[in-house]
């Protein structure tokens, strides 16, 4: 079998990002910021509280006097009520609004009314802007005529009285004013009047020197009338007409020609021919004042024949009806051409010929018709054309001259309505309701710590994203799942370290707690490890797998001597490969020399079955790194370490491969290019984020198939989301669920009486 492994049947591997891009588009969940973060969040809010708080004690109290001002229009009072009158009232009142909030308003009450006597305002230049921004002015959209007013001011005693002064102030600019302002309109839309009124006389002299030159007809002396527009409607009824009666006698002509073809009975298609004639003798308009050979000579012919039967040939009154028939076809056929006219002679006698005859000629008749209403409508729409103009200008004379006169009728209307109103006033102002005592308005307690609380929250809550987002390190096993786009296959604890040795006998170093210590919750981890293995294999032999780590002191080497450890104990046929040619370690945890082995057999020095050496271990044996190379990543590359893989696929159910860290040398992935399997493992340290994506994406960008992650060192008392005590799903098949807890789920393990310190691994 050859060792390296066609990339056309692994599995996708999801495309990993770069640590800075993975950094940067991290997405935080804002939900898990607020829980992460919680004390911090409220810890602050408190705190803007506080603020809050000390800035209600220090700020002077605010006080406010209302009042409401009801303004009415005593011109709308006058008038009879319309539709629209509410919009009417909201844009009469507007301005109002406005006026009593105006310069010149508040500079009288400041002089009249001596505001500027009052200490808020002795000797202030700015008092005019001061009441200006204090005072305000608002109107219902349900009662518009209804103005409230309010002022607010840290002087007490001062806000009454400024509020009195402003509306005496108002009272007396609108009093003042509205003489004035009546007179102005007066004149102002009686000058309208006079100008709408000679232009209106302009444009109705104007419109008459047009239609006395125009060529229009005027019907009823106001509608303009094209004559040759009418013409063409007649002309095109007679053409739809002679359409369809030409149509009808070609058609019929074409019929009788092809029933004659044909050889039909001349009888039939003569009382064909007269039941045709009696059906057209009432409703053809067109056949009056048209001479037709059949219409005439038909009757006459019939008459013969009745007469040939029962006078006989030689009878006068016979000979006189033929001599009137000669005489009828010669008058019916003066206007034929000599050629035509043989051809009726050709044909006499014959009534079905005779017939034939006519139509033709009829048909002649109607197209010369047809060609002379042709030309007749051409010349009429012509001359409708020229028309065209006069009646579009007719058009625009007359609306003109109506929108002028609804203008005109309109400023006349406000003109008399403004005359009835004149002696009746302008706008009228009553108090509703009068200047009240001033109040305490600012600040108050209760805004003053919700405001410091609410910010204080939000930049609590601004904290924490932020230190969400330049957090590194991973909070949940749906957190490594989605970020490197790999199942996790396994949580390996701290290793405890126990004060005596398990068996003096041994030389395999206490790391090995799968030999050691089989029935500890630590073994049963690594098991878990080897169960997802095997789901991922689906049950194939001969499966080639390499464990690796982002960084050196992940735990790698301890992972893939208990893992080998594990499957060996299932009874499967292990060998485990020692390829870390730089810091190389297995022959050490299981006590063996390492004078010879994969670095020998790859230089051709040593034959593979003499590097291989058996351990304690039933079903385990162990290709250590032999003599340290100065050239790890050429012989991991060469064909020498591929052809050797290939003979090992034969011999061993599994075969497990630890290499260097990904990111500290490239050996790892010359290794992942011809193995069936990866299987990284990893620390929680606060680089791991971007260290574990880094080295997804390096095995990836190589084509390897990663099984999952191992995430190694999981202490059940750590701080953090991510700890020992939660349940994680091992495996692709999504069923094998198993639970490492604290307290009284320790007493299932027979091991688990020892004390516990963190031992350095690989």
């Amino acid at each position: 079998m050859n060792g390296l492994r066609d990339t056309s049947q692994v599995r996708d591997i999801p495309v990993v990002a770069s640590p800075d891009e993975a950094s940067a588009g991290r997405f935080v969940d804002l939900v898990e910021v607020i829980r992460r973060h919680v004390f911090l969040i409220l810890l602050i809010a408190s705190a803007g509280a506080g603020l809050g708080y000390l800035s209600y004690v220090k700020t002077p109290p605010t006080f406010e006097s209302t009042c409401g001002l009801l303004v009415t229009n005593q011109s709308k009072e006058s008038a009879m009520p319309f539709q629209g009158a509410e919009n009417a009232q909201v844009k009469d009142t507007f301005p109002h609004a406005m006026l009593i909030n105006s310069t010149v308003v508040i500079k009288n009450a400041l002089t009249k009314y001596e505001l500027n006597k009052l200490p808020l305002f002795a000797g202030d230049d700015s008092a005019v802007s001061k009441i200006k921004s204090d005072l305000r002015v608002k109107f219902e959209l349900d009662s518009p005529e209804i103005l409230g007013l309010s002022f607010t001011s840290q002087d007490r005693a001062a806000c009454e009285v400024v509020l009195d002064a402003v509306i005496k102030s108002y009272r007396d600019f609108l009093d003042d004013n509205h003489e004035s302002i009546n007179t102005q309109v007066v004149d102002l839309i009686g000058q309208a009047s006079q100008e709408l009124e000679t232009q209106l006389t302009k444009e109705e002299t104007e419109y008459e020197k047009f239609r006395s030159s125009t060529p229009l007809l005027f019907a009823g002396g106001t509608t303009a009338m094209n004559l040759h527009k009418e013409r063409l409607s007649k002309i095109e009824d007679e053409r739809s007409q002679l359409m369809i009666a030409q149509n009808s006698r070609q058609s019929e002509l074409q019929a009788l020609t092809k029933a004659i073809q044909n050889g039909g009975n001349r009888e039939a298609l003569e009382l064909v021919i007269q039941s045709q004639r009696a059906m057209r003798a009432g409703g053809d308009s067109l056949r009056g004042g048209m001479k037709s050979v059949a219409s005439e000579l038909f009757p006459m012919l019939t008459e013969e024949q009745m007469l040939l039967q029962k006078l006989g040939s030689d009878h006068p009154k016979l000979q006189e009806l033929r001599q009137k028939i000669v005489m009828t076809r010669q008058f019916l056929t003066e206007d034929l051409t000599t050629e035509q006219r043989e051809a009726v002679d050709r044909k006499r006698g014959d009534f079905v010929s005779i017939y034939l005859d006519s139509l033709e000629h009829e048909i002649m008749l109607l197209k010369q018709r047809m060609e002379e209403l042709n030309s007749f409508f051409q010349e009429e729409s012509a001359k409708s054309m020229e028309l065209t103009q006069f009646e579009l200008e007719d058009i625009s004379w007359r609306d003109k001259i109506a929108r002028t006169k609804q203008l005109f009728d309109g400023v006349v209307k406000r003109l008399d309505e403004i005359n009835l109103v004149k002696g009746h006033g302008g706008y009228k102002t009553a108090i509703i309701s009068p200047p009240t005592d001033a109040y305490q308005v600012a600040p108050s307690l209760i805004k003053s710590l919700l405001i410091g609380f609410i910010l204080g929250s939000f930049v609590g809550f601004g904290l924490g994203y932020l230190i969400e987002l330049c957090d590194q390190t991973f909070r949940s096993p749906a957190d490594i799942s989605e970020q490197l786009g790999l199942p996790i296959v396994g949580h390996v604890p701290v290793i405890p370290v126990s004060k005596r040795r398990f068996r003096s006998s041994t030389k395999i170093d206490t790391t090995l707690v799968t030999f050691h210590r089989p029935n500890s919750r630590l073994s049963e981890a690594y098991r878990a490890v080897r169960t997802a293995l095997y789901f991922s294999t689906r049950g194939e032999q001969h499966k080639v797998i390499q464990v690796c780590s982002p960084n050196p002191a992940d735990g790698k080497t301890t992972l893939a001597c208990n893992l080998a450890v594990s499957i060996a104990q299932s009874g499967k046929k292990v060998l485990l490969i020692d390829a870390d040619f730089r810091r190389p370690r297995i022959h050490k945890v299981f006590g063996l020399q390492a004078k010879t082995g994969m670095s020998s057999v790859i230089a051709g020095v040593t034959e593979l079955p003499d590097a291989i050496q058996s351990t304690e271990v039933e079903n385990l044996s162990v290709l250590p790194c032999g003599p340290r190379p100065s050239n790890p990543s050429e012989l991991l590359t060469s064909r020498r370490f591929e052809e050797l893989l290939a003979v090992i696929r034969e011999q061993f159910d599994f075969v497990i491969v630890d290499t260097p860290p990904v990111l500290a040398v490239t050996d790892p992935g010359a290794v992942a290019a011809r193995v069936d399997g990866v299987i990284m493992t990893m620390r929680l340290t606060k680089r791991t984020r971007a260290d574990a994506t880094h080295a997804v994406g390096v095995l990836s960008s190589l084509g390897a198939n990663i099984f999952g992650v191992v995430v190694n060192g999981i202490d059940g008392r750590s701080r953090g989301n991510y700890s020992y005590g939660n349940q994680y799903g091992y495996g692709y098949g999504g069923g094998y669920n198993y639970g490492y807890g604290e307290g009284r789920s320790g007493a299932y393990y027979a091991d688990e009486d020892e004390p516990m310190r963190t031992i350095p691994q690989r």
